[in-house]
């Protein structure tokens, strides 16, 4: 039975020449779905929790409600989510970045469709990335030896 493992929440990706996109990464036990964020999914977050929180959960895209969905039900919550089989990742790549010197945090997948997501320096759970793609029985690289 296909299950939740983890959810990176508020990550991009190059779409186009000029264009990126925002999406949240749902990792199961099968597959990886990148589930767009949209302006209702924003909305959805803003009204669940007030003040900062909820504005904050807005900007996620509403991201926790993940666990408690079916992977199919995300998939299918806008047609620009697409997905990845687990069978197809040869490797996952990570990279943490710093606000220093402007480097953002770099998560890239590897396989027959290579795509990098990146975030905020320091937003993405390495150490939860990382077991759940290992869960999944996916190898992965990088991270830091003092990731959080």
């Amino acid at each position: 039975m296909e299950k939740v493992l983890y959810v990176v929440p508020n990550v991009s990706y190059k779409k186009g020449f000029l264009s990126s996109a925002a999406v949240n990464l749902v990792i199961t036990n099968e597959r990886v779905i990148a589930v767009h964020i949209t302006r209702e999914t924003i909305a959805k977050g803003k009204e669940k929790a007030s003040g900062i929180t909820g504005y904050l959960a807005g900007l996620a895209g509403y991201s926790e409600r993940y666990y408690d969905m079916e992977p199919g039900e995300v998939l299918k919550e806008s047609e620009e989510n697409f997905l990845i089989p687990m069978a197809e990742i040869k490797e996952v790549k990570l990279k943490t970045g710093d606000y220093e010197s402007g480097k953002m945090d770099e998560l890239e997948i590897k396989g027959r469709r290579s795509i990098k997501f990146k975030a905020d320096p320091g937003s993405m759970n390495v150490k939860k990335i990382k077991e759940a793609f290992k869960a999944a029985g996916v190898k992965v690289k990088g991270g830091g030896l003092f990731s959080i």
